[in-house]
């Protein structure tokens, strides 16, 4: 992508949640736009706010509600497939931005289906995603039988933290349940290594601690390469392995319903015991092609923000 320089600083990204933080820094090196994680701003002189779409009270949402007081036009991003419509209620209402960019067309469909607005959902594709294209090559592994004892790598989210606003009650299951059901799964098979979410503290799994270890950072293309198998839930950044290697697991026991990124068709989704303990004997493949479409994301955003702040 060529860089582009917005008029002066009349455009700030804002966002309190990590993911959308990234989606924005994804476009730096053509948008070169302050990206913050506050609210605290003084909005004069501003053409255009960027925002995440935070869930529950945020600077996301705070940010939004200053920039529709002083006539500013807002776009907020969500950089995954879930919860479209509750990253925009408050106390039942929505309290919408002018646009709103997302992944793709199943994205959108989801989106529709949860009652958000047609007319200000705008697919431009997901620079995140994108930018991991070129590195598949170097994350590649050999399509093989697993050979025990595997090196099992578990993506853990914030299901039950303050943050996490109530999900792991609808959903059914937690980080929690799910780990405990991967490591009776696992057994003597092999060992596991949980990835910890930004926001979940060091000692979090300590009640786990004689039967697992944990890793706090890690680069995406280490971590494709590293574990025999990769097993996690919804978590974004399960899809940004599955961009790099074709057998990535999503294990949800008990879920009380699917969310729209199963229709991706980017990870092998299993819900019960007896289909993760054969996802984790013999490899299983998507299909190739999953994130494909999102070639030239960067591209489609930068020009559409652009225009937005003339």
């Amino acid at each position: 992508m060529r860089s582009t320089d917005l008029p002066g600083d009349s455009v700030v990204g804002i966002s309190s949640d990590a993911g959308a933080r990234r989606y924005l820094q994804a476009l730096a090196p053509a948008l070169r736009i302050p990206t913050l994680n506050t609210s605290a701003i003084d909005l004069t002189g501003i053409r255009l706010l960027i925002t995440g779409s935070a869930i529950g009270p945020s600077a996301d949402e705070t940010a939004r509600h200053a920039a529709k007081r002083a006539g500013i036009p807002c776009v907020s991003v969500i950089e995954h497939w879930t919860w479209f419509r509750r990253r925009f209620e408050s106390d039942g209402v929505l309290q919408l931005p002018d646009w709103i960019l997302v992944n793709d067309a199943v994205a959108k469909q989801a989106a529709l289906a949860e009652g958000l607005p047609g007319e200000r959902l705008i697919v431009l594709g997901n620079p995140i995603l994108e930018s991991l294209l070129p590195l598949r090559a170097a994350a590649a592994q050999p399509e093989r039988e697993h050979i025990e004892p595997l090196e099992v790598l578990f993506i853990s989210e914030d299901m039950t933290g303050s943050g996490s606003r109530g999900v792991a009650a609808e959903l059914g299951y937690d980080e929690y349940s799910v780990l405990e059901s991967l490591l009776d799964v696992v057994g003597t098979l092999g060992h596991v290594t949980v990835k910890l979410h930004p926001a979940e503290v060091d000692s979090k799994f300590v009640s786990f601690a004689d039967r697992i270890e944990v890793l706090r950072e890690a680069n995406v293309v280490q971590l494709a390469r590293t574990y025999d198998v990769i097993v996690g839930m919804d978590s974004m950044l399960l899809l940004e392995l599955a961009v790099l290697r074709r057998d990535v697991i999503s294990f949800r026991p008990t879920a009380r319903f699917d969310f729209a990124m199963k229709e991706l068709g980017a990870v092998i989704t299993v819900s019960s015991l007896e289909e993760l303990a054969c996802a984790l004997r013999q490899s299983k493949f998507v299909p190739r092609g999953f994130a494909d479409g999102f070639l030239g994301s960067g591209v489609r955003i930068v020009n559409f923000l652009t225009k937005l702040a003339q």
